[in-house]
C-alpha cells in the first residue's frame, strides 16, 4: 500500500475544504452584496415612483388651479351681477374642466353655485385664503348637496384690482384617487396624501394598505428602532424635500418615500412598499445560490454569470430611459453634450456648430389643434430632422418645441443653406389625410471656436440666437453673437416694466388720419400705439412690440388700444360728433386667444359703441398663415358687424389668387412697397391693376407712407381712394386729432 495515498488524501480533502470554505465566503459576499444592491435599486425605483405620482397629483391640481384663476380673472372682465348670464359663463366652465360646480362667493359667505344651488362658504378656511388673495385647495370633505366626498379650489375674485369675492370649484375626490391608483411593485406599493403632521388625507384604494393608519408618524414611533429615520423623515417634511426611508410598522419592514406636492403648501405624497416584496427576488437568489452550492460549483457560477447579464440588461434599460426622449426617441441633452463631447475631441481639426431650433407660437398651435395632434407635429419634426441630417451628426431634444443639432460645416454660407433646406422641410405638417398648413421654425447658431467650450454653454447661446428672431411669420436663422447679450438685456428691462407701464397709463394711443383723395376730406384714423418711459422718453413700437409679441403682452395691449379707441367712440357720439372709423391693429397672438371675440364684443357693448365704426387691421402675413383657422374668425368678425383690413399689403406674402378667399373690406398698400413700385412704370403698372383687382372685390385700397404730391397725383390717376402719410398728417395725441375733426 502506498504510505503516500492517505497524505494525497488528506490534502485533497483539504483543498475540497478550502475550496468549499473559499466559496462559501465568496457566496456569502455575492449575496450580500445581491442584497444591497437590490435595495439601491429599490430605493431608487421608490423615489421616482414618489416623485412620479406627486407630479401627477400636483399638475392635477396645479391644473385645477391655473384654470380657475384664469375663470376668475375672466369673469373680472364681465358684469358677473347678471347671475342668470354668469352662471350659463360657469358652467361652461363645469365641462370643460371636468368640475362638480363653480360658485361666486359674495364676502359675506354666500356662495350662488352654477348647478343653481345656494349655500354657505364664511367658515371655509379656503374662502377666508381667497378674501386675502391666496388661491388654495381643501382637505375632503362630505358634500351637502351630493352625499360625495370632495375637494374644492379656491381663488380670489378681482375686480379693477381688488378683491371683491371669491371663485370656488368642487371636485370629486375619486380624481385624486385614480392619481394615486399608479401601480407599482406589481400591486404590492401603494400610495398616499398626508400633511406635515403626518396625518393622512387621502388613502389610497390598494388592498396592501393599512387602513387602520390615521398618523403616520404616529405609526412609526411605535417602534423604538425607527428612531433616528423618523426624525431625518420629519425634519425632511419639514424642510419640503423629497426622501425614502426604511421603517418598521406594525411589526412589517416597509421602505417608504416621500415628496412635496406643487401647488399645495401643505401636501405629500407617501408611497409604501414592504421591504420583504422589494427583497423578494434577493431572498430567492439566496436560496438558490444555497442549493446550488450543495450540487456543484459550475452550476452556481453560470447562474452567476446570468445575474450579470441581467443586471447589465437593467442597467442598459435605465440608460435608454436616461438618455432617449420618450416622445422622440432622440437624445436627452445629457446624452447629447456627451456625443457631442466625444466629436469635438475626436475631431480636432473640423468646424462644429450647434444649432438650436423650436417652433414659433407652439404653445398656441397646441391649444388649437390639442395635445395629442401637438404631439404628432413635434415626432414629425423630429423625424424630418432626422431624415435630413448628416450620419454624423448628434441630434436631441431639449424639451417642449426645442430641438438641438451638433454638426460640421466648413463655411457658414453653407451651413446656412443646409439649415434652410432643413427648416423648409420641417415646416410642412398634414392633418393625416385633409390640408396641413405651415409651420414656422427658428433656428438659432453658435460657431464653436473654442474647443475647449462647454456644450452646455454653446447650446444656451445658440438658445439666445433663436430666441432674438422669434415672433416672425417665416422661418428663419440667426447666428449668436455679443450683441445679442446685450439685446436679451434690453429685452428683461422692457419685460421688467411692461406691467408697471400698463397701470401707470405709459402706453399712449395717437392716431394718424387716412384723407378721401375723391373730396379731399378726411376718411377716419389709425389707432397706433407709443410708449412714454418716465426715464428713456418714447419707446418705438418696432422696440416693444414684437418683445410683447414673445411674451403674450401683446393681448393686453391689442384690448386697452381697442378699449381706449371704444371710448374715444362712445365719448364723441355722446357730445354729438358723428365719429369716422377708427382701425386699430390686431396681433396674431392675440387673434389665437381663446376668449379673443369675447373681449372684444363684451367692449363694445359696454360703450355701447357700433362695430362699423371700427375696422381691424391684420398684416398680410396673418392672413394667409393657417388659412382656414384664420378665414373662420374673419368671418365671425364679420358677422358682428367689424371692418377687417388687411394692413402691410405687398411686403412679399401677397397672393392674388387668394385674396377672394378672405371677407376682407380693405386692403392697405404697403409703404415700402409703394416707393419702391411707383418709381418706375412697370411697377406703376403692377399697383395700378392691384388697385384695379380689390376695386373689382369690392374692397377699398388705402396707400400708406405718403409723402409727396407726386405720389398723390399717381394715386389718384389710379382711383385710390384712400391714402395715409405724413404728407396729410403724422400720428397725434388724440386731443389734437379730436380738434382737427371737429374743426372740419
Amino acid at each position: 500500500m502506498d504510505q503516500t495515498q492517505p497524505l494525497r488524501v488528506w490534502r485533497m480533502i483539504g483543498l475540497v475544504i478550502m475550496a468549499t470554505l473559499i466559496f462559501w465566503g465568496c457566496s456569502y459576499y455575492f449575496i450580500k452584496w445581491t442584497a444591497n444592491s437590490y435595495e439601491q435599486e429599490a430605493v431608487a425605483a421608490t423615489s421616482e415612483a414618489t416623485i412620479h405620482a406627486s407630479k401627477s397629483v400636483g399638475n392635477m391640481i396645479q391644473g385645477g388651479l391655473d384654470s380657475l384663476d384664469g375663470i376668475a380673472d375672466s369673469i373680472s372682465e364681465i358684469n358677473y351681477m347678471d347671475w342668470d348670464k354668469t352662471k350659463k359663463y360657469l358652467h361652461h366652465f363645469d365641462k370643460k374642466y371636468n368640475f362638480i360646480r363653480i360658485s361666486i362667493n359674495s364676502p359675506d359667505g354666500k356662495a350662488y353655485a352654477s348647478d343653481g344651488t345656494m349655500f354657505d362658504v364664511s367658515d371655509e378656511v379656503g374662502f377666508q385664503k381667497a378674501l386675502q388673495g391666496i388661491s388654495s385647495i381643501s382637505d375632503p370633505f362630505l358634500d351637502k348637496i351630493s352625499n360625495k366626498e370632495i375637494i374644492t379650489i379656491n381663488s380670489p375674485l378681482k375686480f379693477k384690482g381688488e378683491v371683491k369675492g371669491a371663485l370656488s370649484a368642487s371636485r370629486y375626490t375619486q380624481d385624486l384617487y385614480d392619481a394615486l391608483a399608479v401601480s407599482f411593485f406589481k400591486g404590492h406599493g401603494y400610495s398616499q396624501i398626508i400633511d406635515q403632521k403626518g396625518q393622512v388625507i387621502i388613502q389610497s384604494k390598494n388592498l396592501e394598505e393599512d387602513k387602520s393608519i390615521d398618523n403616520i408618524f404616529e405609526s412609526i414611533s411605535i417602534d423604538s428602532r425607527n428612531k433616528k429615520q423618523l426624525q431625518i423623515f420629519k425634519e425632511n417634511i419639514t424642510a419640503k424635500k423629497s426622501g425614502v426611508g426604511i421603517f418598521w410598522i406594525n411589526g412589517d419592514s416597509k421602505m417608504v418615500g416621500y415628496s412635496g406636492i406643487q401647488g399645495v403648501e401643505d401636501w405629500y405624497i407617501l408611497s409604501v412598499i414592504p421591504k420583504d416584496v422589494i427583497m423578494a427576488k434577493a431572498s430567492q437568489m439566496s436560496q438558490a445560490t444555497f442549493l446550488l452550492c450543495v450540487i456543484m460549483f459550475v452550476l452556481l457560477l453560470i447562474i452567476f454569470v446570468n445575474i450579470l447579464l441581467n443586471k447589465s440588461k437593467i442597467r442598459k434599460q435605465m440608460e435608454r430611459i436616461a438618455f432617449e426622449d420618450e416622445l422622440t426617441h432622440l437624445s436627452r441633452t445629457n446624452k447629447f453634450v456627451k456625443d457631442a463631447q466625444y466629436l469635438l475631441k475626436e475631431k480636432p481639426n473640423t468646424k462644429f456648430a450647434v444649432l438650436q431650433f423650436d417652433i414659433e407660437q407652439f404653445k398656441y398651435i397646441n391649444e388649437i389643434v390639442g395635445f395629442h395632434e401637438g404631439n404628432s407635429i413635434l415626432i414629425q419634426v423630429a423625424n424630418s430632422l432626422t431624415a435630413n441630417t448628416l450620419d454624423e451628426d448628434v441630434i436631441g431634444r431639449l424639451g417642449g418645441d426645442r430641438f438641438i443639432l451638433f454638426t460640421s460645416y466648413d463655411n457658414k454660407a453653407e451651413l446656412i443653406i443646409r439649415i434652410q433646406v432643413l427648416t423648409e422641410q420641417m415646416s410642412d405638417y398634414t392633418f393625416g389625410n385633409e390640408e396641413g398648413f405651415r409651420l414656422v421654425i427658428n433656428c438659432g447658431i453658435y460657431c464653436i471656436d473654442d474647443r475647449q467650450s462647454d456644450i452646455l454653454t454653446c447650446i444656451d447661446r445658440a438658445g439666445i440666437a433663436c430666441k432674438s428672431i422669434k415672433g416672425g411669420y417665416k422661418s428663419s436663422c440667426t447666428f449668436f453673437d455679443e450683441q445679442l447679450l446685450l439685446q436679451i438685456h434690453e429685452e428683461q428691462d422692457i419685460v421688467r416694466k411692461m406691467d408697471a407701464a400698463m397701470t401707470n397709463g405709459e402706453f399712449i394711443v395717437y392716431l394718424q388720419p387716412k384723407m378721401d383723395l375723391r373730396v379731399n376730406s378726411f376718411h377716419g384714423a389709425e389707432a397706433l400705439v407709443r410708449w412714454n418711459d418716465p426715464q428713456k422718453g418714447l419707446i418705438s413700437p418696432a422696440v416693444f412690440i414684437p418683445i410683447f409679441e414673445r411674451n403674450r403682452f401683446i393681448v393686453k395691449l391689442d384690448l386697452m388700444v381697442f378699449k381706449s379707441v371704444c371710448i374715444m367712440l362712445s365719448k364723441w357720439i355722446q357730445e354729438g360728433i358723428q365719429p369716422l372709423p377708427i382701425s386699430v391693429n390686431i396681433s396674431l397672438i392675440t387673434l389665437y386667444h381663446n376668449d379673443f371675440l369675447l373681449h372684444l364684443t363684451n367692449i363694445i357693448n359696454r360703450y355701447q359703441v357700433p362695430a362699423r365704426l371700427i375696422e381691424l387691421e391684420l398684416t398680410e402675413s396673418i392672413v394667409f398663415q393657417n388659412l382656414e383657422f384664420v378665414r373662420d374668425i374673419l368671418l365671425e368678425l364679420k358677422r358682428k358687424g367689424f371692418s377687417i383690413a388687411i394692413d402691410d399689403f405687398g411686403t412679399g406674402y401677397s397672393s392674388l389668387n387668394v385674396l377672394q378667399y378672405f371677407p376682407a373690406d380693405v386692403i392697405k398698400l404697403d409703404r415700402a412697397f409703394l416707393m419702391s413700385k411707383s418709381n418706375d412704370e412697370t411697377g406703376k403698372i403692377v399697383i395700378a391693376s392691384m388697385v384695379k383687382l380689390a376695386r373689382d372685390l369690392n374692397m377699398k385700397v388705402v396707400a400708406e407712407g405718403v409723402e409727396t404730391e407726386a405720389q398723390i397725383d399717381f394715386l389718384k390717376q389710379i382711383d385710390c381712394e384712400i391714402a395715409q402719410g405724413y404728407y396729410f398728417a403724422k400720428p397725434m395725441p388724440v386731443v389734437e386729432y379730436e380738434s382737427l375733426i371737429k374743426s372740419t
